[in-house]
């Protein structure tokens, strides 16, 4: 019995596939000092392309390891580490909210909004200065210190947030908490009427 034919034409996209594959990784991977890849690709310009698996895996930063260790549920592991960070000029402002974070899952309500508050005279844009506001509303609840969190959830609800709905109704709450009746009444009539 004989083997089938291929047609020329899958014959060469099987061989350019080929070549893609090899093309597309750095070798990184080596045998006693030796190119992971089979000896007809290594003297080739090729060889230095190999797709082979990377000799050194990357480790997660200490960082990367503290948000895990803070979603696992241990804050006080994580919380040295995000303390540690906040001077970093990149991730300084992550490290504050996560520190935030962290203290308010231990009970340190104060401390994290003492935590928030410093994120928010950084001025951040974006999901950064969207989340400052809302754990400044988290931690000032916890202390039962509406007109604080009045003031960030106000602020919430002037920006294009990711939750409206829950900002307007925790203004509402909140804002009954202070005495502002006619507050509540509005923000709880936005939360119903505009967010059915």
């Amino acid at each position: 019995m004989q083997a089938p034919v291929r047609p020329p034409a899958r014959r060469a996209l099987g061989i350019a596939m080929a070549s893609a594959l090899c093309l597309t990784l750095p070798v990184e991977s080596t045998l006693a000092g030796r190119s992971a890849a089979p000896a007809w690709v290594q003297g080739s310009r090729s060889a230095s392309l190999w797709l082979a698996p990377a000799a050194n895996v990357a480790r997660p930063s200490a960082m990367a390891r503290a948000v895990a260790a803070l979603d696992d549920g241990k804050p006080e592991v994580a919380l040295p580490i995000f303390a540690g960070s906040t001077s970093d000029p990149v991730l300084g402002g992550y490290a504050l909210l996560y520190l935030a974070r962290a203290q308010l899952a231990l009970g340190k309500s104060k401390e994290a909004e003492f935590s928030a508050r410093q994120l928010s005279s950084t001025s951040p844009s974006g999901y950064l200065g969207e989340s400052a506001l809302w754990l400044t509303a988290d931690a000032a609840e916890a202390e039962s210190d509406w007109n604080t969190a009045v003031t960030a959830l106000t602020a919430l609800t002037k920006m294009r947030s990711t939750s409206p709905a829950s900002a307007w109704l925790r203004l509402g709450r909140d804002a009954a908490n202070t005495g502002d009746k006619d507050g509540a009444v509005t923000a709880l009539s936005r939360a119903y009427y505009d967010f059915p």
